[in-house]
């Protein structure tokens, strides 16, 4: 079973290097993860500047992903969005539900995301998020946090009408609205309610690394998934990594790692 990682972030100086994650990941035999471009200590819309998640990219591409942020506002957001992802190999956008585009189509950004084929990673507010997914049926939004229950309730189970919304799984989503210590019993039959709607072919996991380390830690956010005992060993291969893999591209050119 190939383990992919699916939300972490690095770049100093908030996060750590690339290498840190790489020991993290090969002590825990995570083979392959996705680097979100992260908003902390960052105005609105977060960190824009790409190139440290870029040149990963390049040095591992069987071994990671990455995610870009792009300022929406701008009336170059679309340009600076193909920017991106034509030459420097981002394969998706972080935007949050709401964001919205200047002038005449609200949307543009989630419709110039359509058009290049990159997925969103959604995080905060996603009460728009059921529009956008009838507005554009092959743009795969991918929920970041279970959802954010603390932000939202419960209005994930509401998304899974549409194919094209995905979960992504983070123990953090849960210790956000849990009242008990790891492994967060309370939450559990949220997560349930969330695999019965989505299945776990639309569910994928990820740790929240670096900011994981600070609550329950590396170890128990992967163990979470292995451990609950009502996922079959299948329902684990995809959550663990066989939905990832239908969604991000991994070059398997070995050669150019370094």
């Amino acid at each position: 079973m190939v383990v992919v990682d699916t939300h972490v972030h690095v770049g100093l100086p908030t996060y750590g290097p690339i290498e840190e994650l790489r020991g993290r990941m090969a002590e825990n035999r995570v083979e392959k993860a996705v680097l979100v471009q992260h908003r902390r200590d960052q105005p609105p819309p977060g960190n824009t500047d790409n190139r440290y998640l870029a040149e990963c990219v390049v040095r591992a591409p069987s071994r990671f992903a990455a995610v870009c942020i792009v300022d929406h506002r701008l009336t170059s957001a679309l340009e600076l969005l193909e920017f991106w992802v034509k030459e420097k190999q981002m394969q998706g956008i972080r935007l949050n539900g709401t964001d919205t585009s200047p002038g005449e189509n609200k949307l543009a950004i989630w419709e110039k995301a359509t058009e290049l084929g990159v997925n969103v990673s959604v995080s905060g507010d996603i009460e728009p998020i059921g529009g956008i997914a009838r507005a554009y049926p092959a743009l795969n939004l991918l929920v970041e946090h279970a959802g954010s229950p603390r932000v939202n309730g419960d209005a994930i189970l509401e998304l899974a009408e549409y194919r094209n919304v995905f979960v992504k799984f983070t123990t953090g989503g849960l210790q956000a609205v849990s009242s008990t210590p790891y492994p967060y019993r309370d939450t559990h039959a949220f997560f349930r309610r969330v695999y019965d709607r989505f299945g776990p072919e639309r569910i994928m996991w990820g740790s929240d690394y670096p900011p994981v380390e600070t609550r329950e830690g590396y170890v128990r956010a992967l163990a979470f998934v292995q451990e609950i005992d009502w996922l079959s060993e299948e329902d684990r291969a995809w959550i663990l990594g066989n939905t990832a893999l239908q969604l991000w591209k991994f070059s398997d050119d070995k050669l150019r790692e370094h």
